[in-house]
């Protein structure tokens, strides 16, 4: 529902707001994008049996798959200021439930995760839009618009009354009551005493980011720990304007987002040496421990150190990025 504030007789004494909306609405939909036959027992060849072209079992069957489901609630204000600023905000709740996600399945079935209904996920945020003419006249005009989005996320139930999901080899967990985050060992840096690498000691939670105590022996599963860093980008928007003076105009547009990570899987190979037999290696490696450089960024290559998929490979993937950039001119209309 809308509310038209501006048309009531208390408002019609406000010169400079020009219009003044407030809107309330609730709605569901659902998401169905999973393929064609997700929920049938699907069968295929292999040439595992005998080394013989046989018919096997490709894909199990779940009877009981259903739409993925979401309700959305939405306050928002739509103003008009000084005949100059449009202004929309908009403040949502989303709750997702019955998520289309691949749960762990028994491997002595033959498989090792069957797409299911599981869980609830609820993200609650704010979005902003502003217009503004700052110059606006018979020869020409300078309008600035922006955009923003704040996001926050968080798990609230799981399958079979779980309270946290690791999901192997994705380097993501879900947890109830916290956002995705990002799991991995976390790398403490270069021993300067020995060249050796160092990851910090989760403590007794792992869900919990600690950078106390150190290691310089490595195994994945007793070190990984939560990044601290969010799966998902909180941040969001972009911002632009547009100009124009007799015939001549310029429209620029940029977007940006702050607070997203992603691990660089390319990095893995260009900056370990250990890797394509020095091809395609970054020169970042040679800034390796020595007697001589105790601050270098890698271990000591020469005692065998391999490089782990850890946190070092983590990066702040933030950017600002200009999308769009036009000029043109109209030509005068007597040609």
């Amino acid at each position: 529902g809308m509310w038209k504030m501006k048309k009531e007789n208390f408002m019609q004494n406000i010169k400079w707001l020009n219009d003044l909306n407030l809107k309330v609405s609730y709605g569901t939909q659902g998401n169905a994008s999973i393929g064609d036959f997700s929920s049938l027992a699907m069968i295929g060849t292999t040439t595992d049996y005998a080394a013989s072209s046989s018919w096997v079992m490709s894909q199990p069957s779940n009877n009981n798959l259903t739409w993925e489901k979401q309700k959305l609630l939405t306050f928002a204000v739509n103003t008009r200021l000084f005949d100059r600023v449009d202004l929309d905000v908009e403040y949502y709740v989303r709750k997702t439930s019955s998520m289309l996600m691949d749960v762990p399945y028994p491997y002595t079935t033959g498989f090792s995760s069957v797409t299911s209904n599981v869980g609830t996920l609820q993200n609650k945020g704010i979005d902003v839009t502003l217009n503004v003419n700052i110059l606006r006249d018979k020869d020409y005009y300078l309008n600035f618009n922006t955009s923003f989005n704040y996001n926050s996320s968080k798990i609230t139930e799981l399958f079979q009354g779980r309270q946290r999901w690791e999901i192997a080899n994705t380097l993501v967990a879900y947890v109830v009551g916290k956002p995705v985050m990002f799991y991995a060992p976390i790398y403490a840096g270069v021993n300067k005493a020995d060249g050796q690498q160092q990851w910090y000691v989760p403590g007794s939670n792992s869900d919990i980011t600690t950078k106390g105590a150190t290691s310089e022996k490595f195994v994945e599963a007793d070190l990984t720990q939560n990044t601290g860093k969010k799966r998902y980008a909180p941040i969001n928007g972009g911002f632009g304007f547009t100009a124009g003076w007799k015939g001549i105009s310029i429209a620029c547009d940029f977007s940006y987002v702050l607070g997203k990570y992603l691990f660089n899987n390319d990095g893995y190979f260009s900056e370990n040496p250990y890797q394509f037999s020095g091809m395609n290696t970054s020169k970042k490696c040679a800034d390796y421990w020595t007697s001589k450089n105790t601050d270098a960024k890698y271990p000591d290559w020469s005692q065998g150190a391999v490089m782990q998929f850890d946190t070092h490979l983590l990066e702040n993937a933030s950017f600002l990025r200009l999308k769009n950039l036009q000029v043109g001119y109209d030509l005068p209309k007597s040609l």
